[in-house]
């Protein structure tokens, strides 16, 4: 089964009413619930998705739905692992890293580094299709690639461009001055180009970056869980568990609260950060086991344990089972 972050479509329900349709009656229209977009670790069907946007796109009559999308939710659904990416030696070492770990994200979609002469391209596949197409999806991707490499590179030129073999729509388009310099319609691939010479960069370390993708996070549980601490630092550790970087201080900070007294708020609900940390890994390790075909070591990864034998002596002593074993057992 193919799948997607649900981050996929974060800042969907907001911007279908501000174009005039109903969130609600599309998501149902699909099979996907509001429900499911409230799960911090939730992973939607990626035919499912695609058939979505392709639908919203076709209602709010916006040939640029998915373009629109991703700039509304920035480095969203490549955070943690664009973060992660960063971290490697070189651009080229960041990006092998995210096509290597790009299944954290997306299960169902391939990128292939492709070199010519002075010119790069990242190309954007998937190993599905569905009755309504994948333009609008395909757009999705494309961005998130393109503010990948433009994160890593400090980009600000049109030398990075995006490409999309759809033919470009008629009418009037979406912030077109702006788009123009930077987006090719009818292009021979669907992906990015840059110059080659940006292989051999050390990427941008923003120290910054994580906290400020998990602030807007936090921001966005205190409006939906204005009085539930345990709700918001569950999905402030499921956020910072891919980065490597969970601990109660990290935690602490984020959701704007000295370490002392979130140990101390959840001294008086009988619970101790270790044992949330413990709950939210575990809940994320059997949702994945069971829905998606993750390997343990990237699992392991996306629980930010650098020892794969470590990860999978915990699971055992969680659930009495090793993960490849709860994994044929359960399914």
């Amino acid at each position: 089964m193919f799948h997607i972050h649900r981050f996929a479509i974060s800042g969907y329900e907001e911007l279908v009413r501000n174009l005039g349709a109903n969130p609600n009656a599309l998501l149902g229209q699909v099979g996907i619930s509001q429900v499911q977009l409230r799960e911090p670790n939730i992973y939607l069907p990626f035919t499912g998705v695609a058939d979505l946007l392709e639908l919203t796109a076709k209602r709010c009559d916006e040939p640029l739905f998915g373009i629109r999308l991703s700039t509304v939710q920035g480095f969203q659904l490549l955070g943690e692992l664009g973060i992660s990416a960063s971290k490697q030696p070189s651009v080229l070492a960041s990006l092998n890293y995210t096509k290597d770990h790009g299944n954290l994200v997306a299960l169902g979609m391939r990128m292939k580094l492709s070199q010519a002469g002075n010119k790069t391209e990242i190309l954007i596949t998937f190993d599905f299709d569905n009755d309504y197409g994948l333009r609008q999806v395909t757009q999705v991707m494309v961005v998130k690639i393109y503010q990948l490499v433009k994160y890593l590179t400090r980009a600000d030129n049109n030398q990075l461009t995006m490409h999309l073999r759809q033919t470009m729509p008629e009418g009037k388009l979406w912030h077109w001055e702006q788009l123009k310099s930077h987006l090719v319609f009818d292009s021979t691939i669907d992906g990015i180009r840059f110059p080659s010479s940006w292989l051999e960069k050390q990427p941008q370390t923003d120290t910054q970056a994580l906290q400020h993708l998990l602030t807007d996070r936090v921001q966005l549980l205190q409006s939906k869980y204005p009085d539930n601490l345990e709700t918001k630092i569950v999905h402030t550790i499921a956020n910072l568990l891919p980065s490597g970087e969970c601990s109660i201080s990290l935690t602490a900070k984020t959701l704007e609260l000295h370490p002392r007294v979130l140990q101390e708020r959840l001294q008086r609900k009988g619970i101790t950060f270790t044992q949330l940390l413990q709950q939210t890994r575990l809940q994320i390790s059997k949702q994945k086991l069971l829905n998606s075909n993750i390997s343990i070591t990237d699992l392991a990864l996306s629980l930010g344990y650098a020892d794969i034998a470590v990860f999978s002596r915990n699971f055992k002593k969680w659930t009495g089972y090793t993960p490849s074993q709860f994994r044929t057992r359960e399914r």
